[in-house]
């Protein structure tokens, strides 16, 4: 997916975290620091991904994402602050995408053989639009029925990358490049060619999306796949208006967007509903949709920021 130009002389760090490889292209160009404090400085950005992956990682059985589905319904949660503000940015992208975004859709990843011991839960008269309440006041979680099992997953790699990038900018580094799992990014400043960096959206097509400043999504409904309880093979991205594994009519969505986790939540949102495309389009963010049985895959693109390009190398 990354294809930045001079790589090689960037300072370079990885790790493995949230079920896909993190890496971090440093460039101290410009800035105050040496190799060494950049050095410094990524052992920091590595320790702020793996303490967010212990606590929204829904495998780990002491992350706070485990302790809220443990939780009883109808008794109340206390959040730290940083938690409680991805708790109501989710519950606001779930308005903003008419539910097509929806962390409780992890109910319906158990339900259909996405988790381990997954079994036929009963999905009956289930309301995963109002799955949850929060107090602001308390700063509190409620999940409204025991059935209901929140998930991260489309948009922790997204928060990550916005508090890392944060975290960057106030280190004074201008030019950096982080992704995770190369479906999600960030990119700030430029390249070593002194260029947007430049992302590989399709690579039949040629399209590039070049960024400088964004976030960057990318969403496939068979990204991952499992055997369904229910019988056959099913995508990983769910609908909870059908309470079922998506039967969408694109397979790949990239989003740029100033937010990591808003590019994140978008893509996974327009894979389920790509009639939504204008109105996030209206939301600031730059899309390509590509069809999903297009003998030519040709995307579909609303491009806002002016990132998408076609390249021929």
């Amino acid at each position: 997916m990354i294809t930045p130009a001079g790589a090689d002389t960037l300072f370079r760090r990885s790790l493995s975290a949230m079920g896909c490889r993190f890496e971090f292209l440093l460039n101290p160009r410009g800035s105050v620091h040496d190799r060494y404090s950049v050095e410094a400085i990524a052992d920091e950005l590595v320790e702020l991904v793996q303490d967010w992956h212990n606590r929204l990682s829904v495998f780990l059985p002491g992350s706070m994402a485990s302790q809220i589905n443990r939780q009883p319904a109808g008794q109340p949660l206390a959040l730290d602050q940083d938690l409680f503000e991805l708790m109501c940015l989710c519950d606001s992208l779930r308005t903003e995408t008419q539910g097509a975004f929806n962390i409780a859709a992890g109910t319906l990843m158990h339900a259909h053989g996405f988790r381990s011991g997954s079994s036929a839960l009963r999905l009956d008269s289930l309301d995963l639009d109002h799955a949850i309440t929060l107090d602001g006041s308390q700063k509190t979680v409620v999940r409204n029925d025991d059935r209901v099992t929140i998930d991260f997953g489309a948009i922790a790699k997204g928060f990550v990358l916005d508090l890392l990038r944060r975290e960057i900018s106030d280190y004074g580094i201008e030019h950096a490049f982080v992704h995770g799992g190369t479906s999600s990014c960030f990119a700030i400043g430029h390249d070593e060619s002194q260029q947007p960096w430049r992302v590989r959206v399709c690579q039949s097509t040629k399209l590039d999306a070049c960024i400088s400043n964004f976030g960057f999504g990318v969403s496939e409904i068979d990204a991952r796949t499992a055997e369904s309880p229910q019988g056959g093979c099913v995508g990983h991205i769910m609908d909870i208006r059908t309470m079922a594994p998506t039967r969408s009519t694109v397979s790949r969505v990239a989003c740029a967007h100033p937010s990591a986790a808003i590019a994140d939540a978008y893509s996974t949102a327009l894979n389920i509903r790509p009639d939504l495309i204008d109105t996030l389009h209206e939301h600031g963010c730059s899309i390509a949709m590509f069809e999903l049985e297009a003998n030519n895959p040709v995307p579909i693109i609303r491009d806002r920021l002016g990132v998408f390009s076609i390249h021929d190398s």
